[in-house]
């Protein structure tokens, strides 16, 4: 199975968006102006069912 993986970059600010997949999740990180490294992340949407994720027991309660 191919996981996904997106980047795009915005030539006004030099940052660059990536959507990327992994272990059950897909994931935006936005990089630094100019730079390839992440700043800032965020959460998208799981691609496996949430019972399939014991890990993620925690958060079953919110």
């Amino acid at each position: 199975m191919t996981e996904l993986f997106l980047t795009d970059l915005h030539e006004a600010s030099g940052r660059t968006a990536i959507i990327e997949e992994t272990e059950g999740c897909i994931w935006l990180y936005v990089t630094a102006p100019n730079s390839k490294d992440p700043e800032l992340d965020c959460w998208l949407v799981n691609t496996i069912p949430f019972e399939d994720m014991p890990e993620l027991d925690y958060f079953r309660g919110w």
